[in-house]
């Protein structure tokens, strides 16, 4: 089994679905099983935003979608996703699979050494038997509406599908130039959109969830984050994890000093040496907010341990997230 690695006409859709998802019940239409081997997670490489910055105006990041697959099986996915709050607007989902006559070529590595061309943004699904024909994968081509022409963004899309065809014979539906590499699944993202907070967002935590599958008293399937595999057509359910945002701090910088250093893992379990003495937290709200890395509203030592491994990985050229 190797990975599939869209580097042309491949077959991503992007949607919004309204009230039922109709095109995941063609395929899959069995049973619904939650399986940990495959996961759906969203990143930011920058979760902070500034007070400073929201005074000139709103601000804008990206989030990229990855999926984490080891079944190797995977033969359409859909993704859906929501903001926590009225603060934060999700926007702007990107088809990687757009480019025009003057994209730029540009080449890409791979953790194992092999190195690819495209003109579009490099993006990975998930694993494909590698005896099927290159030139002639099937797939299936599903068009956007919603998606500018010009720029192959969809403005107000929270949702995509992803699918692949194995039985189409049409070659206007079939996968072309592509290739196989053999790293993960996550070496590359699946694609990206954009959150954009409102410059009246209070200080705070704020999440971008991932929309497990929901289902109403009609019985039809709703916006959900599901796949189908390759053998019996079943619905299952990925693993999730979300990703969240810090306004108004630097999560883990408890003195506000602008850097996450070994002094604010020892803040952190000072405060928690106070707080399970009965005293009160020495902690202002801004700091209590940098200093609660796990987000479960209380102050301990496993923030002050997490505070001081991120310190040490920093310290020695990595890049870790709290994320």
């Amino acid at each position: 089994m190797k990975k599939l690695f869209s580097l042309a006409s491949v077959l991503l859709v992007f949607s919004i679905f309204s009230s039922s998802v109709s095109a995941n019940a063609a395929s899959c239409m069995f049973g619904h099983e939650y399986i940990d081997d495959v996961c759906v997670y969203l990143k930011a490489d920058k979760t902070s935003v500034s007070l400073v910055d929201l005074q000139k105006g709103s601000v804008t990041l990206p989030v990229k979608i990855y999926i984490s697959d080891n079944t190797k099986n995977i033969q359409s996915i859909s993704a859906a996703w929501k903001s926590s709050s009225e603060y934060v607007k999700t926007k702007n989902l990107k088809n990687p699979m757009f480019f025009t006559d003057s994209s730029p070529i540009n080449t890409y590595s791979t953790s194992d050494g092999k190195s690819f061309s495209t003109q579009m943004t490099p993006f990975c699904f998930s694993y494909i038997d590698d005896k099927n024909n290159l030139a002639t994968l099937p797939g299936s081509v599903f068009t956007v509406p919603e998606a500018d022409a010009a720029t192959g963004i969809s403005a107000d899309a929270s949702s995509f599908i992803f699918r692949i065809d194995p039985t189409t014979s049409n070659p206007d539906k079939q996968i072309k130039n592509n290739v196989y590499l053999g790293s993960k699944s996550d070496e590359y993202m699946i694609t990206e959109f954009e959150v954009e907070f409102a410059q009246n967002t209070p200080a705070g935590n704020y999440t971008v969830n991932l929309i497990d599958y929901t289902q109403s008293a009609d019985g039809k399937t709703h916006a959900g984050t599901t796949y189908c595999n390759r053998f019996d057509k079943g619905v299952f359910h990925p693993s999730l994890k979300s990703v969240t945002f810090n306004v108004g701090f630097n999560l883990g910088d408890i003195d506000n000093s602008g850097t996450i250093d070994a002094g604010d893992a020892s803040i952190a379990l000072s405060a928690y040496s106070t707080i399970s003495n009965g005293g009160s937290s020495p902690l202002s709200d801004i700091q209590t907010l940098a200093a609660d890395t796990n987000y479960d509203n209380i102050i301990n030592a496993i923030d002050a341990s997490k505070i001081l491994t991120y310190y040490s990985q920093i310290s020695v050229g990595q890049t870790p997230s709290f994320n």
